[in-house]
């Protein structure tokens, strides 16, 4: 089966036993009620994938990318663009050291992103960020807030190449992350690509098959993916709504840094104005500044790390929701020639049978030409016998392949749901301490605020004369 295959690189891992994965509960001394729950029953927090302990396979195969640094090289020349540093640890023994750094452009990582989806058809790749246009981007493609969402989201294309079993044993990724030469691969890659490439077939094959595909609806859909596809829709839908509302969020965070910004500085005019109340009012001026710059931090945080996430988060889905697309087409093909093969089936049966009115009609045709009606019959039946052990094949090669692609896509989302419920929790983490970073700073810089004032209200008032009051 595997040697009809050879465009398709099927990695089958050894799956290991939940009874390895789970915990030792030590013996409490209290006796504890015994409590049975039905799977449906069991708390989706403790069965995620991503709260999963990691194996002993794991830690042998450990990959961990890390892309930081964004630095803008020749610049000044019309050949400028940003590198970003890509810091590598592993303890695979592929690679010749477990600590490597090389700095790669965006267009190094296109070029990897492509390499793994030809490679790996069955694979739900992890998705790029999408290459803007520079006119479209504010500040152009070296602003800084634009190279720092950037630098996320191609570290989070890392990271999910990492997490994945597959892909983070692709000697293409190895190359990309180790390589001092990665130019010449890729030349030498480009060359024979386009040396053994046939555009117009394929093209217009894969333009059949979409056509085929976008008009065709499964005879027996699969309950397993059916689900699957539902929960990828309602994600997709709560991202959107989510990304709306943050990008609301960071707007206001905006706004207020700005106000904040103007208020001090209208606090500190004050001061010029009332020389008695000087300190005050430029102790209460900084507090304003570190206000806004604290609203500057926070959204920045929101901006270049949350609010990348989620859209990042929202293309995974989309790229998962490709695999499954591939996957009905696969069940789709299989389903039409089964259909086929049934028609050409009971045709050559009919002609066997002699007794159709086709077959009457036709005799008199072949009478008029003075044909051999029994020489006609037989080339006729030879030849539909043929095409039905064809079919025969055709179909049962289909599916097996519709079997084995839906094991690997059932592994596919096996791997995504633990790679999404990994980046969630991280990235709400983050979240959640630029928020409680953000309110301890707010807290400490006015709480320092009202001491002062509170000190020099102690004080007293500042006196016009120097005669005790009575």
């Amino acid at each position: 089966m595997d040697e009809g295959m050879t465009s398709v690189r099927w990695d089958r891992g050894s799956q290991e036993g939940t009874s390895e994965q789970q915990a030792n509960v030590p013996s409490l001394p209290v006796p504890m009620p015994e409590f049975s729950f039905a799977p449906s029953e069991i708390p989706a927090s403790v069965t995620h994938p991503a709260n999963r302990p990691e194996s002993a396979e794991d830690e042998r195969t450990k990959l961990v990318c890390e892309v930081t640094s964004p630095v803008r090289e020749a610049s000044g020349s019309r050949e400028s663009y940003i590198s970003y540093l890509v810091k590598t640890s592993s303890t695979l023994p592929a690679f010749v050291k477990q600590d490597f750094n090389v700095r790669r452009r965006y267009n190094d990582f296109v070029f990897l992103h492509s390499l793994l989806t030809q490679n790996y058809p069955t694979c739900a790749i992890p998705p790029l960020p999408e290459k803007h246009t520079s006119a479209y981007i504010k500040g152009g493609r070296f602003d800084p807030d634009f190279t720092s969402r950037r630098c996320h989201s191609l570290d989070r294309f890392l990271k999910r190449c990492s997490l994945h079993p597959q892909l983070k044993r692709a000697t293409e990724l190895h190359t990309f992350l180790e390589s001092n030469d990665w130019n010449s691969y890729t030349r030498s890659l480009n060359h024979t690509r386009h040396a053994t490439m046939d555009g117009s077939s394929s093209m217009m094959e894969g333009l059949t098959d979409t056509l085929m595909g976008a008009f065709a609806k499964l005879g027996k859909p699969d309950k397993r993916f059916t689900d699957v596809r539902e929960r990828a829709e309602k994600l997709s839908r709560d991202l959107s709504h989510i990304e709306k509302l943050i990008g609301r969020l960071t707007r206001r965070a905006a706004d207020l840094d700005g106000d904040f910004g103007e208020m001090a500085q209208h606090f500190a005019r004050l001061s010029e104005i009332e020389p008695e109340l000087e300190k005050e009012f430029i102790d209460f001026s900084k507090a304003m500044d570190c206000t806004a710059n604290n609203f500057r931090t926070l959204r920045e945080h929101t901006d270049a790390c949350y609010l990348t996430s989620l859209r990042d988060q929202s293309a995974y889905n989309t790229a998962l929701k490709s695999l499954l697309k591939v996957r009905d087409q696969k069940q789709l093909d299989f389903e039409a020639l089964t259909e086929y093969q049934l028609k050409t089936t009971t045709e050559r049966d009919h002609l066997a049978s002699g007794h159709t009115h086709a077959n009457f009609i036709q005799s008199k045709v072949e009478n008029l030409r003075g044909l051999n009606h029994d020489a006609v019959r037989n080339e006729k039946l030879r030849k539909l016998e043929a095409r039905v052990q064809e079919l025969q094949k055709e179909t049962e090669s289909a599916r097996v392949t519709s079997e084995v692609f839906d094991e690997e896509v059932v592994r596919e989302v096996e791997i995504f749901e633990r790679t999404k419920g990994v980046e969630m929790k991280e990235t709400m983490q983050k979240f959640a301490r630029a928020n409680i970073d953000f309110y301890k700073k707010i807290i400490e810089d006015w709480e320092g605020v009202g001491r002062t004032q509170a000190l020099v209200g102690a004080d007293g008032p500042p006196t016009t004369s120097g005669q005790p009051d009575d």
